[in-house]
């Protein structure tokens, strides 16, 4: 195997490569609000000085 890629191959990879950057992108997005979400939920505003 030589190292060109057909142009069928590289749309679907670079399609693919898109799909996972998406879905770490969206994924640390929904993992951060649910740990700030817990977190806040679990401190009592009231004993925050």
């Amino acid at each position: 195997m030589g190292g060109e890629l057909t142009s069928e191959q590289r749309s679907l990879l670079l399609s693919i490569l898109s799909l996972i950057g998406t879905g770490i992108l969206f994924g640390g997005a929904i993992l951060a609000f649910y740990f700030a979400y817990n977190n806040y939920a679990f401190v009592d505003p009231d004993e925050v000085v």
